[in-house]
């Protein structure tokens, strides 16, 4: 069903399907007129693509400013990534363009294709890729051309909304990695310093191995065979990722593997930049499962203050990880040697506390982009199948 006034229509017959040229036609440079762009250039912008690595000169049969561009190959068409081509220029062969006709808006054609999905067009029976078979046949709910150009206002301005909150969400991040390296290397107010092995660092300040300050409690590998559908809920590294999907144990454990809400948690094997490293426990009573340990604080140390020293150096434990480019795997040995320096018990906690301000600040904002994008998700699924109409 659609709307009095719009059409159902083949793509094929609205739209110019382009696809890339091999760079081994072209001689760049690293400035131009005219940019060449590459699968991995979607990756750094939401929407208008406009930056990157290689130039060329010559204008033969170049794209103009307003394809609808996507990748026609490989595992990077189920990332959906459509981009719209904001100056003129050239295009792999890894990549596919469109023009709309004089009856179809290009930044509609955009939106309509997001929301519509890649994935559900590719061939996937070897490489997934997509062709001019796949692109033609599609059946397009086309309104009137002022109606497409309201609708395309409409979602452009939540997605302006949703881009400037990333925004400051990336420069707050930036903020916060400053912040850490500041409070956690020269404390607040200090005045007198001194040099020790991991750094200069305020006097009043000691350096200890972690093993010094807390235990690492590793946990159990439990076995498939040994999951079942009620007991104690099994935390998994995914569930440190956010996941409230459970296996569940209900036989003997050891209690030192048990874990309360608010446990300090460090996963030891897992993905860079996500997984791996310091982790608050946010969920329920459970047990842990291998890859990770319990850290259980034996000293006069404050645990939020421990967790942000570890955040700071999680980095740096990544890069002398060994492990494979995605996944590191920390031993032991290493953490519990690990270096870091130790304020007064009053001072940590006062770093602490700076430092969740700025966390505050960042889950407020990433909150409101997540309510952002349901909101447009919800605008993309009414608008562009009419069930809400717009004034035009």
């Amino acid at each position: 069903m659609i709307p009095e006034g719009w059409e159902k229509v083949k793509l094929g017959n609205h739209v110019d399907i382009f696809s890339g040229k091999s760079p081994s036609q072209f001689q760049f440079s690293e400035i131009g007129s005219y940019p060449f762009f590459k699968v991995n250039q979607l990756n750094f912008c939401n929407k208008y693509l406009v930056d990157a690595d290689l130039y060329y000169e010559t204008k033969s049969t170049y794209l103009k400013k307003g394809a609808v561009i996507f990748p026609k190959r490989g595992a990077s068409i189920f990332t959906n990534k459509i981009r719209i081509l904001h100056i003129d220029g050239y295009i792999d062969t890894n990549l596919m363009c469109l023009y709309g006709d004089d009856s179809l808006y290009n930044d509609f054609l955009y939106y309509w294709l997001v929301d519509f999905g890649l994935f559900n067009i590719a061939d996937t029976s070897s490489i997934p890729q997509i062709n001019n078979k796949h692109i033609e046949p599609l059946i397009l709910p086309l309104p009137p051309l002022p109606e497409q150009k309201k609708i395309t206002s409409i979602l452009s301005s939540v997605d302006e909304a949703i881009q400037a909150n990333q925004k400051v969400i990336d420069q707050t991040e930036k903020v916060k990695k400053g912040l850490l390296q500041e409070l956690l290397t020269k404390g607040i107010g200090h005045t007198e310093f001194k040099k020790t092995e991991i750094g200069e660092i305020p006097v009043e300040w000691e350096i200890k191995p972690l093993g010094e300050v807390c235990d690492f409690i590793n946990g159990r590998g439990f076995k498939p065979h040994e999951w079942k559908d009620e007991g104690l809920p099994i935390i998994r590294i995914q569930n440190l990722n956010g996941s409230d999907i459970f296996n569940y144990y209900s036989g003997e454990y050891a209690k030192k593997i048990l874990i309360n809400p608010n446990n300090l948690l460090f996963a030891w094997s897992g993905s860079r930049g996500t997984s791996f490293g310091p982790h608050i426990w946010k969920g329920p009573i459970g047990l842990l499962n291998y890859h990770t340990w319990k850290i259980e604080i034996t000293s006069k140390v404050n645990k939020d203050y421990l967790h942000k020293a570890l955040q700071k150096i999680t980095k740096e434990i990544e890069d002398n990880a060994h492990g494979a480019s995605a996944l590191v795997h920390m031993q032991k040995a290493y953490i519990v040697d690990y270096k870091i320096p130790f304020p007064p018990l009053a001072e940590q906690k006062e770093i602490s506390n700076k430092i969740d301000s700025v966390n505050k600040s960042i889950i407020y904002t990433t909150a409101r982009l997540d309510r952002l994008q349901n909101i447009k998700k919800g605008l993309m699924q009414d608008l562009l199948t009419g069930k809400v109409r717009v004034k035009v």
